[in-house]
């Protein structure tokens, strides 16, 4: 199961609705919303926390995981993909729209070099 919620960015809302003497313009919030205009606070709050399984994951533009949890509350994926599966995920892997693909690690071992002919055993 793999549910992508979109590429987030930060907005300002509309705040002439509220009264100017209201006590919420005293607080200062983030505010995401995708794509599709869906206000972060929705995703994230209809989520329910630490599903047997399931994972929330920030993928930057260029794929890269760059966070895993299991609360959508706790994250804020400013300039990120939001994306909640069950399938396995490390940070650093790659997301290419529809897997996430492991990133292959090599290592160079350097072979000694050696000068003539391997001696005979006898």
């Amino acid at each position: 199961m793999l549910i992508n919620y979109g590429f987030w960015t930060l907005y300002n809302p509309d705040t002439s609705i509220i009264a100017a003497d209201h006590p919420w313009r005293k607080f200062s919030a983030l505010f995401l919303k995708n794509e599709k205009e869906v206000d972060w606070y929705s995703i994230a709050h209809s989520r329910p926390k630490k599903m047997s399984g399931i994972v929330f994951v920030m993928v930057e533009q260029d794929g890269d995981v760059i966070s895993i949890g299991d609360d959508a509350e706790a994250m804020w994926p400013i300039n990120c993909y939001f994306i909640e599966t069950d399938l396995p995920v490390k940070l650093h892997d790659k997301f290419n729209g529809e897997l996430f693909i492991t990133k292959v690690v090599k290592v160079f071992i350097p072979i000694p070099i050696v000068e003539g002919p391997p001696s005979s055993v006898a």
